[in-house]
């Protein structure tokens, strides 16, 4: 889904977010992976409200509270990293180590 907002005064163009497409799923768990394991959730860490939207932009739709819970289980699990910053916490697929 892209989504495309134009300005009359200026007559400016702004690309707000163009979101991955995924496969419908009544797993949040399994969503939220796949979105994350896309390019655009591989390109930079995304905050809770980012991945929100996407999720949206593809039909699922998940509280805030339900998303919040899985992302935890995930990063309890290993497979999501997280870490605070200035926007909040963001996350971003866990690097699986190589087999030495």
């Amino acid at each position: 889904a892209k989504l495309t907002v134009k300005a009359e005064a200026g007559r400016e163009e702004v690309h707000v977010q163009k979101f991955p497409k995924i496969l419908r799923t009544d797993k949040c768990d399994v969503a939220l992976l796949k979105i994350l394991e896309s390019d655009w959730g591989k390109w930079r860490p995304r905050t809770i409200e980012e991945l929100k939207d996407a999720l949206e932009a593809n039909e699922l739709s998940f509280s805030g509270r339900v998303l919040g819970g899985v992302l935890m289980g995930l990063v309890r699990r290993g497979e999501v990293r997280r870490w605070k910053t200035d926007a909040g916490y963001v996350y971003i697929l866990a690097e699986k180590e190589a087999l030495a």
